[in-house]
């Protein structure tokens, strides 16, 4: 692995309220003030049309699982372009989540994984992804339930078990505890990336 953190696509992933979005902005002020220049992306895109129809179909129960994780992936195909165009010129780009969160989530919902694999193939690898791991009691207090899958106290107990095969099957996924504070959460990242890239 270079360890050069230039063209570096970083993910930040784990069940809802570990703390992705906050760490990913503190990451990039760290790597900005360092000199790096850095993209983020928000996966989904709330504020996109595509963003729209999923905040939609959040709130509907009844919603189909296959068409839910279709709009998840047409959601980060669109921003992907950008993605590649920015690694291509040698910015580090930052994202919260990655194509494995619509497979944990579609498979925890009983979708079939091998398809849940295939709709996501077009996607990039992250070269380094961040398991922030909590439990559910923490995730639904600190969201506070506020969509269908978020409430869903089962389903959240099923992704964080998919979320820990996944780091234990890739080499590239390193697992931080998210139950402590962000400033622990945030030290123990710097630590790793400074360990591999020297940042």
């Amino acid at each position: 692995m270079s360890t050069n953190i230039s063209g570096k696509l970083i993910s930040i992933e784990g069940i809802d309220g570990c703390g992705k979005d906050t760490q990913v902005k503190r990451i990039s002020n760290y790597l900005d003030k360092k000199g790096h220049e850095v993209m983020i992306y928000n996966f989904p895109k709330y504020e996109s049309p595509i963003g729209h129809c999923i905040s939609d179909a959040l709130e509907q129960p009844n919603y189909s699982p296959y068409a839910l994780q279709l709009l998840f992936s047409a959601d980060r195909a669109q921003q992907f372009q950008s993605v590649i165009s920015d690694l291509s010129y040698g910015k580090t780009v930052l994202t919260s989540r990655s194509k494995w969160s619509s497979y944990v989530y579609a498979v925890s919902r009983g979708l079939p994984a091998q398809w849940a694999e295939n709709i996501e193939t077009f996607i990039q690898e992250s070269d380094l992804t961040f398991h922030l791991d909590i439990d559910v009691d923490t995730s639904v207090a600190r969201t506070g339930g506020r969509d269908v899958l978020e409430r869903d106290k089962l389903l959240l107990e099923r992704c964080r078990l998919e979320y820990t095969e996944l780091a234990n099957k890739f080499s590239h996924w390193i697992t931080v505890d998210g139950t402590v504070s962000s400033d622990f959460v945030f030290a123990a990242i710097v630590e790793i990336l400074t360990e591999k890239y020297r940042v």
